[in-house]
Parts: C-alpha cells; sequence; structure tokens
C-alpha cells in the first residue's frame, strides 16, 4: 500500500508489519499495529468533540508518545497538529493556543497548573485534556519541577479508552495542512507555519534516501516535537519503518544510555548537546557500537568538537541546514563530504588542524562561516551547509540587485522546494513577504560556491553595520571558537557614537579560564579584518538558546538598544 499522507503512513506500517516495534517512550513499546488501533481511538474521540477537517487541535507536554497519537488519530480526521513549546511563558502559550484557534487542547500532567493559569485568555479552548489527569498530582523531575493540579479535566488514558478503535477512514489532500509549528521567535512574535501533506511526504521520503533509515534502523528522538527537528525528524523515521525511541528531553546521559540500551542506529542532536555527550563520565565504558548515522545542525560546530565526536562514536556524520518553513532539510553536508574534508584538513580523523568552527545546518537562525569565495576546497567545505537535497534548489538573492548571483556573491539564501510551506497561518502580510515565485527567502545570508555548495554567514538581521562596514557574527564568532579559553560564544552588534554600531562578543569561559577583553581582541586581529573584530566581551555562564539549541541574540541585544532606535528584534 503507498504511502500518500500521515494518516497512511501509520495505515500502511499497521496493515504491513504491525508486529515490529513503533515506538519506545516512558519504558514502554508498542507496535505498528498497535499506534494504529491507539490513533483510530484519539480520531474518534476527537471526532467526539466536534474536531474534523482542518480544525486545530493543540499539544503542550515534553516529547512524549501520546503526541504521535494525536498526531496520527488527528490527521485520520484531517485535523491540524499544533505542538506547542512548553519552555514558553504562560502568556506566551496562552497567545499560540488563542493564535491556532484550538478548540481541544490536550496537555501532560506537568503543565496542567500553567494551563490553569491562563485558562480565562482561551475562551476558543472548550475541552482540555490533561495526560496523566486521573492522579491530581504527578512528578516529572526530567521537565524541572514537580506538577500538581486538580484533576478537574479529563484524563487523557479515560478519554481515549471511551472511544472505539475505528479508522474514519477519510483521505488526505495533498494541500491539507497536517502540521503547524510555532516559530520560535528568534525574530520577533512566533507565527504558526503550516506544512502540508505534500510538504511532510516531500521531507519523509527525500529523508528515507539520505539519512540511511530503514525498517532494521533504531531511530532515537530527543530533540523537542514542536520544533522542526523532532517532529519532522521522528516522522522520517516512522516513514521508513523504523524503531522509534523516544525521549523526554534532550539529556545527554540519557541519549548515551538509550544508545546502549536500545542499540540505537540513528540519531539527530544539536552541536551544544554533542559537546555535552563527549563529556558524560563514563563514555567510554558504554557500547555504542550500533550507531551508524549521526546527523547534526542548526549552530555551528568547532572541528575539535566534530573530529572527536567522530573518534568517539566511529559512525557517520551529516549535516543538516533547513528552517520550519522548509519543513526541515533542504541542504545537505553528506557523510563522504565529511571524509574528503576531514582527509583535504589532515586531521586524520585524529585532530591535528587548529580547532575552528565548521559547519552552519539545523534552522532559520543556524550560521556557519564562510569561507572566501573560490578558496574553500574539499577541506573548506567542512564550513559549508552541504548542497541542495533532492528536489530543492538554492540560490542566492543580494539585496541590492534582486538578480540571481554569482558563485562566490554573498546575498540572501532563497529556497525553491516541495518542502516549501504555503504560508503563515492568518498572516498574510507576512506570507506575502515570505514567498516569492514559488522561491522562500530563508532570512539569512551566504553564497554558493561553484559546485553548489551552500557557506551561511548569518541572518539578515544579525549582519551589524559598522561604519559603512557590514559585519557577518557568524564569521566572528567561527574565529574565536578557535580561541583555546573559549567554549561558546555569541557575536552581537551594540551601540557606538562613532560608529553607529560595534562588535562585541558575549562569552562562555572554558572550565578555569578567563579570557580577557585584550586578549580576545588580539586573538581576532590576528585572523580578521579589524573592523570586525570585538571592542568588548561579557563574560557569561551560558548562553540564552531556544529548544531547538539557536541563540537567542535578540536576549542578548535587548540590554544595549533598550530606547534606542535600532529596529532589529
Amino acid at each position: 500500500m503507498p504511502i500518500s499522507s500521515i494518516a497512511d503512513l501509520i495505515r500502511t506500517h499497521g496493515a504491513e508489519c504491525g508486529g515490529q516495534p513503533a515506538l519506545t517512550a516512558d519504558g514502554r513499546t508498542v507496535t505498528f499495529a498497535q499506534l494504529d488501533a491507539r490513533s483510530n481511538q484519539v480520531a474518534q474521540a476527537l471526532a467526539g468533540e466536534g474536531i474534523g477537517a482542518g480544525d486545530r487541535v493543540a499539544y503542550l507536554d515534553a516529547n512524549a508518545a501520546q503526541y504521535y497519537e494525536l498526531l496520527f488519530g488527528g490527521a485520520k480526521l484531517g485535523a491540524v497538529n499544533v505542538a506547542v513549546s512548553w519552555r514558553l511563558a504562560p502568556v506566551e502559550i496562552a497567545a499560540i493556543i488563542a493564535d491556532a484557534q484550538a478548540s481541544v487542547l490536550i496537555v501532560g500532567a506537568a503543565f496542567a497548573a500553567t494551563v490553569e493559569t491562563v485558562e480565562a485568555e482561551l475562551p476558543g479552548v472548550k475541552k482540555i485534556i490533561v495526560v496523566g489527569g486521573s492522579t491530581g498530582h504527578e512528578v516529572r523531575p526530567e521537565v524541572g519541577h514537580e506538577a500538581r493540579h486538580e484533576a478537574r479535566h479529563q484524563d487523557y488514558d479515560e478519554w481515549v479508552a471511551a472511544a472505539p478503535a475505528l479508522d474514519p477512514g477519510l483521505r488526505a489532500k495533498p494541500d491539507d495542512v497536517r502540521i503547524q509549528l510555532y516559530t520560535s521567535g528568534t525574530t520577533g512574535l512566533p507565527k504558526g507555519v503550516m506544512l502540508t501533506e505534500h510538504n511532510l511526504l516531500s521531507l519523509l521520503r527525500m529523508a528515507g534516501e539520505t539519512l540511511d533509515l530503514g525498517p532494521g534502523s533504531v531511530n532515537l528522538v530527543a530533540m523537542p516535537l514542536f520544533h522542526i527537528s523532532g517532529s519532522g525528524y521522528s516522522l522520517s523515521g516512522f516513514h521508513a519503518g523504523c524503531h522509534t525511541v523516544l525521549l523526554r528531553e534532550a539529556h545527554p546521559d540519557a541519549i548515551l544510555r538509550a544508545v546502549a540500551e536500545h542499540g540505537v542506529t540513528n540519531l539527530f542532536a544539536v552541536p551544544a548537546v554533542l559537546r555535552t555527550m563527549l563529556g558524560v563520565p563514563g563514555i567510554a565504558e558504554l557500547d555504542l557500537s550500533s550507531l551508524r548515522t549521526i546527523a547534526y545542525g542548526a549552530s555551528p560546530i568547532s572541528l575539535d568538537v566534530l573530529v572527536r565526536a567522530i573518534e568517539t562514536f566511529r559512525c557517520d556524520f551529516v549535516q543538516v541546514y533547513g528552517l520550519s518553513e522548509t519543513a526541515g532539510t533542504v541542504t545537505m553536508l553528506t557523510p563522504e563530504d565529511h571524509r574528503r574534508a576531514l582527509d583535504a584538513a589532515g586531521t586524520g580523523v585524529g585532530g591535528t588542524a587548529e580547532p575552528g568552527a565548521v559547519g552552519a545546518g539545523g534552522t532559520a537562525e543556524a550560521a556557519g562561516t564562510a569561507a572566501p569565495p573560490g578558496s574553500a576546497g574539499a577541506a573548506g567545505r567542512l564550513r559549508s551547509a552541504g548542497r541542495a537535497v533532492p528536489g530543492a534548489r538554492v540560490r542566492i538573492v543580494p539585496p541590492h540587485t534582486g538578480a540571481e548571483a554569482a558563485p562566490g556573491e554573498v546575498g540572501e539564501i532563497w529556497i525553491h522546494s516541495p518542502q516549501n510551506t504555503p504560508g503563515y497561518w492568518n498572516n498574510p502580510r507576512e506570507t506575502a513577504a515570505l514567498l516569492e515565485d514559488g522561491w522562500l527567502r530563508t532570512g539569512d545570508v551566504g553564497y554558493l560556491d561553484e559546485d553548489g555548495y551552500l557557506f551561511i554567514h548569518d541572518r539578515v538581521k544579525d549582519m551589524i553595520i559598522t561604519g559603512a562596514e557590514n559585519v557577518y557574527p557568524a564569521e566572528v564568532e567561527n574565529v574565536l571558537m578557535s580561541h583555546p579559553d573559549i567554549a561558546d560564544v555569541a557575536v552581537i552588534g551594540v551601540p557606538s557614537e562613532r560608529w553607529g554600531e560595534t562588535v562585541k562578543a558575549v562569552v562562555v569561559a572554558e572550565a578555569g579560564r578567563t579570557p580577557t577583553t585584550a586578549d580576545v581582541v588580539s586573538f581576532a586581529r590576528a585572523r580578521l579584518a579589524a573592523y570586525k573584530c570585538p571592542t568588548s566581551i561579557d563574560l557569561v555562564d551560558a548562553l540564552p538558546r531556544n529548544a531547538a539549541g539557536k541563540v537567542l541574540k535578540r536576549e542578548l541585544r535587548n540590554p544595549y538598544w533598550s530606547g534606542r532606535a535600532r529596529s532589529v528584534s
């Protein structure tokens, strides 16, 4: 049976490989047939609440099996899944649920009290169902707090159990919206990114061909399901018939234990998580030999971390770049690209080259550094985000010309792909600014080399204009990441009476180190033009990041620009 929709995905696997394990979460494993039947019950339960085609159903919880029950069950009715970030403030959560016009909200017990504080702001929500709601008290240490709530909303399991396991039988159309993801807000107010059946199936088919996923794979999912790096990546595994191992959160020690316990073959992690995984005590004693492919993205990775990861995990590495608006991956640096580049860099996968930041990957806010046009070579391509995946095209459009750029010329990155969103929910103005003649403006700045490898400079809004010169923070960050005293860094523009803006580095020091402004500036000046170098640094314990691992530069800039005219959000 061909898979032509998200609902058909679970129907097909339920019928053809029903006895195979589909999902392991919270210590429990269910087969494809069990998940198919359970999603039928959820579909009927939703129908009983008046949910039909095009209606939004909101989900607020850390990663859990119920997400897939709701996604597949809702898909069988034609409903749209809206997973909401539980890391947001209550007022932000309420704003997203209200914007989505969801009439049913499924919430984990750990977050029921949060919902109750803003329930008055959700007049459109007619039904709130609590996962674990029958207990009235549930401990969720993995999400950082103990949850207490009154059991005044219906319990999820009781709600599902009362419904028959009958498939409603609705057949989806390619243009039907199936998932609505809200942007992280790194560039302003969150917007509802609509992803259709066609968008998602295009992603899943491509991922199955390029990420080494198949029926024998065990795919670990730890990134949040309210983000495309969690939902899109995990659905790629389901589509390929994988056994998915789901973690509540991306805790490095839990990831390593899960790899050893379940024989995980594939996983996706952001570079910050990979780096922390390498420092987990006892990692050398764990059996990680099952790993075949690790995908990474969302932010730059240092050459040192990449080489140590390859030495430690002894598997293929794939870097990916994409956006929520493109349903995920649209360019990829393949395992073969990694091997050629590391050989050319002289690492021998042993790390003899000077550590520096490489790669871009991930989502709209991701950024790698660009090598000088025409000089990248095989080694330099570790700094690239790879080439367009099958079905996608990339072009560079300099804002001052509006025409397609030549190789090596910097401009905004535009994407043409069957994965491109049809637009933002109820937001025609932002949709018009995003899309043009089938092309999607990413808001990222970069260039293509002569062989089509994409090098990402930065976000358009993160660019610093100091005097009359443009500075791309990612280029500066990637140089500073090779400083031995710097563990993490973000570069921002701050006010300058002389230049309008000047460059500041916000630095997380390596343990036991205290880099000084003079040292950092001197280090940068030996490697960069003077106008690109920081004029000051701030030392912080950690950089603010969203759930996808992207640095929230707006939070770093705000204290310096409060009350001033700069319009970067």
